[in-house]
């Protein structure tokens, strides 16, 4: 009998228009899905958009978290060490995004990362790989970010992002 294997995985943001609480929409539907995947040993690999999630932590400032940000890196780290995997996604539009009237509102100039440039693509690549790795190879030393998908699937044209994600070691895409 043949065997089907799935590869599944989940786009780890709020992204659509802004709205909504992270807590609400990443951290508790994605610990409802582990603990499901859990009881079957079945394995997720979260695509984490950190420019979103760096915009959360920076929001976060010293006091308040109002984002979630700690407890979307907290969740980060035990699905590693709960042996599923993680890895690099980016929303650039977030990068800019503002917090007004209730929710982000994005950059939509950087909407499609086809259509970034290289130097910017690279910077995000780079940054982001080493965003997940300082945070991650705590929990496991060998951990490494290898795959990438861009927001909304926007390759095309894929020269600049291609060469950059190639540049920063990124070896599989599934935009």
């Amino acid at each position: 009998m043949a065997r089907i294997q799935l590869i599944l995985t989940l786009d780890y943001e709020i992204h659509g228009n802004g709205e909504g609480s992270p807590r609400d929409l990443m951290v508790r539907p994605t610990d409802r899905l582990l603990e499901m995947l859990n009881t079957v040993d079945g394995k997720l690999t979260i695509m984490a958009d950190v420019v979103e999630i760096w915009r959360f932590l920076e929001a976060a400032g010293t006091s308040s978290d109002p984002f979630h940000g700690r407890a979307i890196e907290n969740q980060l780290k035990e699905t590693i060490a709960s042996g599923h995997d993680v890895q690099l996604h980016l929303h650039p539009s977030y990068r800019n995004a503002e917090f007004r009237g209730g929710r982000w509102v994005q950059d939509y100039s950087e909407y499609s990362c086809a259509d970034l440039g290289f130097d910017l693509l690279d910077r995000l690549v780079r940054e982001g790989r080493g965003y997940l790795e300082t945070l991650l190879r705590p929990v496991d030393p060998d951990y490494t970010c290898l795959a990438f998908r861009a927001a909304n699937w926007s390759m095309h044209p894929s020269r600049d992002i291609t060469q950059a994600l190639i540049k920063n070691g990124i070896r599989f895409d599934s935009s």
